[in-house]
């Protein structure tokens, strides 16, 4: 949107499926004021699939739009607000 990066493919994968680990550990650097450092992440997925011994990764050109473009609805804000391990977060968060 005004970036030149398309917008992902699929639209079934949304920021919901982010690990709710992941979400705590955001609001415990922002807790600390760490929010605006850089910092690195991993895409990963817990098995292999079609019970195979090895991955080999492709899509990153789908990966890259959909990093860039990441970002809750109002919808999925309220529903993480009412988790039991978010809903003592302050308001800014």
């Amino acid at each position: 949107i005004g970036s030149g990066i398309p917008l992902a493919m699929n639209n079934l994968v949304t920021p919901l499926l982010t690990d709710l680990y992941q979400l705590t550990m955001a609001y415990g650097y922002w807790k600390n004021g760490k929010h605006n450092d850089q910092a690195v992440f991993e895409l990963f997925f817990r098995k292999n699939p079609f019970k195979g011994s090895f991955t080999i990764f492709c899509g990153i050109d789908q990966v890259i739009p959909f990093v860039h473009h990441f970002k809750f609805t109002e919808s999925d804000i309220s529903y993480l607000k009412s988790t039991p391990g978010l809903q003592h977060c302050e308001e800014e968060f």
